[in-house]
């Protein structure tokens, strides 16, 4: 592709030019009858490119074509690597680089490093444009300095097993040993003791259920990620899942000083899933809602009919920043330290490429932020006639009907 210099400007990040067709070629046929270069780049085991000042492909080792099924350079000659990998971002605006998530990829941040003179090392979550795939990446750019001219050597690593392995580890150790905890405190309490056995074996059944949502959460995931998950269709209804996640939730410790209630205009309406995965999307929008908020807030869950389809939210009244919310739905970002990251991710991961909805979200300084899933209907599908019974959960659920 031309450079085109009505095209500069239209980027939100990168520069959108691209190098002239005859220096592509030059600069192509140069690196390609390097013999040294192909030796020593090919011995690699991790995919290798060389890119020019256009971030443009301009030599692939052996490594990368064998990954990518090319017998030689020419049919990926000149792309960028997002367009490489088929980002979902890297079809915006004027290609890879140049949309508003590029900000945030760490794989463009580190040739852009590069191309100042500077070697850097950044971690990068790519999404696939067909939802399929989702990479994590540990990059690395080198300058390289050619024929008077400056390239950057980039080096690309799949950590996908890695990442996933060390938040599976932390989720497991530090929330179910929280949890663990806290049962065996009460028990210890409670030993040879009927009266106090007798006082607290709601908390003990309740805590028990919130171990058993940990680890099916876990377990799901991994499923999901080797894509075993069997659905089990089953004819629910919104009002159901809203109070099975109210009943969880109201006395949960994130809960701690913050109130959790139901939308009072929330409607039930029935409608066909998998009830157990929908509950799990619906838990995790919570979770991370009462997470993310300060004491003294309130979290509103609700459900309502939308374009069709059954639409559950969840509000908290924390604005999410700009640049965390261009991350948010990748694999191992976290607002909640190093460690954590698979929440946002694992909604999405379930919702639209098992549930057949979208996971969704909007943030505004005033009204905080709302995540959306919205799930099809079944054919019979109807708003249930009257109203399901108030229910009071806890002393911080506000006694709401749908």
């Amino acid at each position: 592709m031309t450079a085109d210099t009505d095209s500069f400007f239209d980027t939100k990040f990168a520069s959108p030019e691209r190098a002239p067709a005859a220096e592509l070629k030059s600069e192509l046929d140069a690196f390609g009858s390097d013999k040294l270069l192909i030796t020593v780049l090919g011995s690699i085991p991790d995919f290798t490119l060389i890119l020019n000042k256009y971030r443009q492909i301009v030599f692939a080792n052996q490594a990368m074509l064998n990954y990518l099924g090319e017998k030689d350079i020419s049919g990926i000659a000149g792309l960028r690597p997002g367009e490489l990998l088929n980002c979902s971002h890297a079809h915006e605006v004027s290609g890879c680089g140049t949309s508003e998530s590029c900000r945030v990829c760490g794989a463009v941040r580190a040739i852009l490093s590069s191309q100042s003179g500077v070697r850097d090392v950044q971690e990068c979550s790519v999404s696939t444009l067909d939802g399929e795939k989702t990479f994590n990446f540990r990059v690395w750019s080198t300058p390289y300095e050619r024929d008077g001219k400056l390239y950057t050597i980039f080096t690309i690593r799949d950590i996908a097993d890695e990442k996933f392995r060390a938040l599976l580890e932390h989720i497991f150790f530090h929330d179910l040993t929280n949890t663990s905890s806290g049962i065996y405190g009460l028990l210890s309490m409670v030993d040879g003791d009927a009266d106090k056995f007798k006082e607290y074996s709601g908390i003990l059944v309740k805590l028990s259920q919130e171990l058993l949502e940990e680890i099916g959460a876990q377990r799901d995931l991994v499923m999901a990620e080797n894509n075993e998950i069997v659905l089990q269709q089953e004819s629910t209804s919104s009002g159901e899942v809203l109070k099975d996640i109210l009943d969880l939730y109201s006395n949960h410790p994130v809960a701690e000083n913050k109130s959790l209630k139901m939308a009072g205009d929330s409607i039930d309406i029935n409608f066909t899933s998998d009830k157990r995965l929908v509950r799990r999307v619906i838990g995790n929008m919570t979770k991370n809602a009462l997470e993310a908020s300060r004491k003294g807030d309130t979290i509103t869950i609700g459900c309502c009919l939308f374009e069709g389809k059954v639409r559950f939210y969840v509000n908290n009244p924390i604005y999410i920043s700009r640049d965390i919310q261009l991350n948010l739905f990748k694999r191992s970002f976290s607002t909640k330290g190093a460690g954590r990251g698979l929440g946002t991710y694992s909604m999405k991961l379930l919702t639209e490429k098992f549930l057949g909805g979208t996971v969704s979200f909007v943030s505004e300084p005033v009204k905080g932020t709302t995540f959306y899933a919205d799930y099809p209907l079944a054919e019979e599908a109807a708003i249930n006639a009257g109203t399901v019974a108030d229910t009071e959960t806890s002393a911080s659920l506000h006694k709401t009907s749908i």
